[in-house]
């Protein structure tokens, strides 16, 4: 609720102030990664969800990166999303050369790995890398973006930062697809807590090697 509301609140106020605009959409995303970690705590992912620190915003900006990358591949395998009026519920489309396909959404669609069961982290984790030259470009984009909130809303030395009307539209819809996406995982979880999807704990492994190298080399 706390992520909906920021969202909302940034768009309210897109025309009047930019700036917090920003900010509270950034704010949106932080609390929707805290949803996404306390429903994988509470829903069978304990053991792998213990390595992310809500309160750490390193190890946020991880799991953001991350959530932008799932939906970016999502973009790439032309993938889109449609609520069933009858049935309530959404279902996702792929489009192929040959007809679409189409499926219950659930995070059980999602793998990194050929065998949809295999939970081993490593081509998550080489995806992940694969944004970037290098580590050491990877580890410097993870703690940018841990302290960037913070630089858009507090002023420096040279005053308070500025954002254009049209890259503030494009930042709020980045990050409204990035809070809805992980709203809509950590509502997933407890929908199907008796049943654990792998890509979950790829995913949150892939994420404890990053936090932990961003650590190391901060």
């Amino acid at each position: 609720m706390n992520a909906w509301v920021y969202l909302i609140n940034a768009d309210k106020i897109a025309g009047i102030a930019p700036t917090v605009s920003f900010f509270c959409a950034t704010h949106a995303v932080e609390e929707a990664v805290a949803a996404f970690v306390w429903s994988a705590k509470a829903h069978g992912y304990k053991d792998v969800a213990n390595c992310v620190n809500v309160k750490d915003h390193r190890h946020k900006s991880v799991v953001v990166e991350f959530a932008r990358m799932v939906a970016d591949d999502a973009g790439r395998a032309k993938m889109s999303f449609t609520l069933h009026q009858e049935k309530d519920d959404l279902f996702a489309r792929i489009d192929s050369d040959e007809e679409p396909k189409i499926y219950h959404l659930n995070l059980g669609l999602i793998s990194y790995n050929p065998d949809g069961e295999d939970t081993a982290p490593d081509r998550a984790l080489d995806a992940f890398l694969s944004n970037f030259p290098d580590d050491r470009r990877m580890v410097e984009a993870i703690n940018d973006r841990a302290e960037f909130r913070n630089r858009a809303i507090y002023a420096g030395k040279h005053g308070t930062r500025s954002m254009s009307a049209e890259a503030l539209e494009l930042q709020l819809k980045q990050h409204t697809v990035i809070s809805i996406g992980l709203i809509w995982a950590a509502m997933d979880m407890s929908r199907h807590k008796d049943q654990r999807a792998a890509f979950v704990i790829q995913a949150l492994g892939a994420v404890k090697r990053i936090s932990d190298e961003a650590a190391k080399k901060a």
